[in-house]
């Protein structure tokens, strides 16, 4: 009986643990034919074992041995399920990039007549972007944000990590970087080894204007360097055009930046996912900016965001 008990008790365990992996596969592909078939012969023999009955006191047939040949069979599950991932998505990946050059090069067609550059101009105005091209900017309304702790990002949007931003900015991110690529930029990506940006690469400048502010400030005023006990140096902004990426259990196509809301990086960590980066070296630490409390208004404050293709000499005065 102790046998019949035991066997029982390990059949359960067996198809327990089968229908437990088999859920994983809900919402993406099923293994090979040859892993399944695989699988299903050690099942098959699993189970004979477990209907015969002991032959000695030193049976391996225990539940350590039992349990171990469950891990096998899940390391076959998982492992064709992680190579069958890998190759879907990588096919996918490609077309997806294939599609994207077909759609930029009909885009680039049909958006160069000045109708429809105006009416894209006309729908950021609807969301909150004024774009300037005559003047090389753009104008975008928020407001002060966090002002009490060590900072990570300079903007985000509603949604985004607002307890660790300067500037809580009202803005669809996507909308802001076709502004920005309107403006005349294009992705600038650093170096993949250094992570530094060249001495040469194309940036914006950004400004904030609040109150009874005569002159727009430089953003780099509002921000402590705890290393330096100065205001941050001043620097150009790199367009890094934040990310696309796939989420493997859906597909989807996902916009970091949309996703995130996180617009205007000040550490290196999130450069990847924002609109735009800080290129110094400080931005690899952490915890090194805080708000200048010196200059920076209270949280809530309304504000007006100017990014700038060149910089306005007499505005960097102050």
């Amino acid at each position: 009986m102790r046998h019949v008990a035991i066997g029982l008790v390990l059949s359960l365990c067996a198809a327990a643990a089968v229908v437990a992996l088999m859920d994983r596969f809900q919402g993406g592909p099923p293994p090979t034919a040859d892993a399944t078939q695989e699988l299903t012969a050690r099942i098959a023999a699993l189970e004979r074992q477990l209907a015969e009955p002991a032959r000695s006191s030193r049976d391996p047939r225990t539940l350590p041995e039992i349990a171990r040949m469950l891990e096998e069979n899940q390391g076959l599950i998982l492992d064709a399920e992680r190579n069958t991932r890998r190759d879907l998505q990588g096919i996918y990946e490609r077309l997806l990039a294939r599609l994207d050059e077909l759609s930029a090069g009909t885009k680039q067609t049909s958006a160069d007549t000045p109708e429809a550059r105006a009416a894209v101009h006309a729908r950021l105005k609807e969301l909150g972007i004024t774009l300037k091209l005559d003047e090389g900017s753009i104008e975008i309304g928020g407001t002060f944000s966090e002002t009490d702790r060590p900072l990570e990002f300079l903007v985000v949007a509603p949604g985004g990590r607002a307890y660790e931003s300067l500037f809580l900015i009202e803005v669809s991110p996507s909308a802001l970087k076709i502004a920005v690529e309107e403006l005349g930029f294009s992705e600038c990506d650093p170096d993949p080894e250094t992570f530094r940006w060249a001495s040469d690469a194309p940036g914006l400048t950004l400004y904030v204007r609040w109150g009874e502010r005569e002159l727009p400030c430089r953003v780099e005023n509002l921000i402590w360097n705890r290393e330096t006990d100065a205001p941050m140096e001043r620097t150009r902004w790199m367009f890094t055009a934040s990310r696309f990426f796939t989420d493997n259990r859906t597909w989807e196509r996902i916009f970091a930046a949309e996703l995130y809301k996180n617009l205007v990086a000040l550490s290196l960590t999130y450069a990847g996912e924002a609109l735009l980066a800080n290129p110094l070296e400080a931005a690899a630490n952490e915890n090194i900016f805080f708000p200048n409390r010196k200059l920076c208004p209270a949280s809530g404050t309304p504000v007006t965001l100017i990014l700038r293709k060149t910089p306005v000499p007499e505005w960097d005065k102050g």
